[in-house]
């Protein structure tokens, strides 16, 4: 299923691809190569294969492949049962295979790579969860650092997750293990702060001034309030300069040289990150509103088909939609069934630890998707792409380690209670005879 001929192998050069490989040529031992426009993970795998494209999509397949089968394998311990564990393994191998996340194995880009990792960490998560050793902890907060350094919000993904093994890991004579399990998910976010260069936070910036700023009527009064200098076309000239850039795979530099950004410019540079910030905040409307009126689409695979590479191939259909939901509409609302499940199941008191990592993953979806949504505003379906993975994934999770024990006890209380009643009444018969 993850053969080549259907990844097909010999992916287009997309723009992001020739930034990663000019950060690749850079010195490792230039700060540079840490905090450029793109984080540094990803550069770093291109340096050591040589830039051997080739190389790294086979890589990527393997990697793949591997990740998938120890998710299915962890996942196969924690599920109770043997149709239960049948079942979640052949649904995690199956998910794997959809489109929307076999496709990025050929392309050169951190989806891959991204996914893979987080396979790996949710496998790590619950492997610590059911048993949190310091050689778990310490392998699981190195895997959420790897796969910070790929993408800037997988920092705080990794984040959600470590936090998450933290809160199911919480006794009274483990306090010192979740204290380092809180300390590596905020090491995940550090990271990638630390490594944010000025010319990350400009690039989108002026993507958001482009794309959001000037075509909105309120946010544009704000930014000039604010004394946002602009001109007829300032958002064609920020466009060629994100996009198009005159210095090649580097819109940061080409920005700051071009001729007719010179009043704008210094304004941008010194108010521009600040205004933005102060926007969100102060018209939570766009900032939460929007983003949380779009959630559904956010969530959905649009706008995903069209990144596969020349060859790429896709099951039926109906298989794809059955283990990747395609609307995401109809994956919220399965979601909420799932949720009203959990909550029985708490009443029913068949709760376990492991359930925490699935609920946790399906509410910070919303969070995550604002942060994508606020934080860049081009290609938000693929920089969101691991928001509705984690939902899915999570939702699959659900569905067995969760709906099942619960839908399980359903039938068992009844000859519970009568079994309980019956002894009660022999044991008065008893007595009373006794007596």
């Amino acid at each position: 299923m993850f053969w080549p001929a259907r990844a097909g192998v010999g992916s287009p050069h997309w723009w992001d691809a020739g930034e990663y490989l000019r950060v690749s040529h850079l010195s490792l031992l230039s700060t540079q190569f840490y905090t450029e426009h793109k984080p540094f993970g990803y550069p770093l795998v291109l340096k050591i294969f040589g830039q051997n494209q080739g190389a790294i999509v086979w890589l990527q397949l393997a990697v793949s492949v591997a990740s998938w089968l120890f998710l299915a394998a962890v996942a196969a311990r924690c599920a109770k049962g043997r149709v239960a564990s049948f079942g979640v393994v052949a649904t995690i191998l199956a998910f794997s295979c959809t489109w929307p996340i076999a496709q990025w194995d050929a392309l050169l880009l951190t989806e891959s790579p991204s996914i893979s990792l987080f396979a790996i960490l949710i496998g790590l998560a619950y492997l610590t969860i059911a048993k949190p050793t310091a050689s778990l902890v310490g392998t699981l907060v190195l895997a959420g650092l790897v796969f910070s350094s790929l993408r800037d919000a997988n920092g705080a993904i990794a984040a959600v997750v470590v936090l998450l093994v933290a809160v199911a890991s919480l006794k009274p004579h483990r306090l010192r293990t979740t204290a380092c399990l809180v300390a590596g998910a905020a090491a995940c976010v550090v990271l990638v702060t630390v490594t944010t260069a000025p010319s990350r936070w400009e690039v989108l910036i002026a993507d958001q001034i482009d794309k959001r700023v000037m075509l909105d009527p309120v946010a544009l009064a704000y930014f000039r309030a604010h004394g946002m200098p602009t001109r007829p076309d300032l958002s064609s000239v920020l466009y060629e300069n994100t996009r198009t850039p005159t210095v090649s795979f580097n819109p940061a530099v080409s920005f700051r040289r071009d001729p007719r950004l010179r009043e704008f410019l210094p304004w941008f540079l010194q108010h521009g990150n600040a205004t933005y910030r102060s926007y969100l905040i102060d018209n939570p409307a766009a900032s939460l509103g929007v983003p949380t009126r779009r959630f559904p689409l956010i969530l959905s695979d649009a706008a995903l088909a069209h990144y596969r590479a020349p060859g790429f191939r896709t099951p039926p259909n109906v298989v794809e939609h059955f283990f990747y939901a395609s609307n995401g509409k109809h994956l919220i609302l399965i979601e909420l069934c799932l949720g009203a499940l959990a909550t029985l199941g708490l009443s029913r008191r068949v709760f376990r630890r492991e359930w925490i990592l699935p609920l946790g993953l399906m509410l910070s979806a919303l969070p995550l998707a604002i942060l994508v949504w606020d934080g860049e505003p081009s290609e938000v379906p693929r920089h969101a792409l691991l928001v509705g993975i984690s939902s899915r994934l999570a939702l699959w999770f659900g569905c067995w380690l969760i709906a099942v024990p619960v839908l399980n006890a359903m039938r068992t209380p009844r000859t519970a209670s009568s079994t309980s009643a019956s002894t009660t009444r022999q044991l008065g018969e008893a007595s009373a005879q006794s007596a």
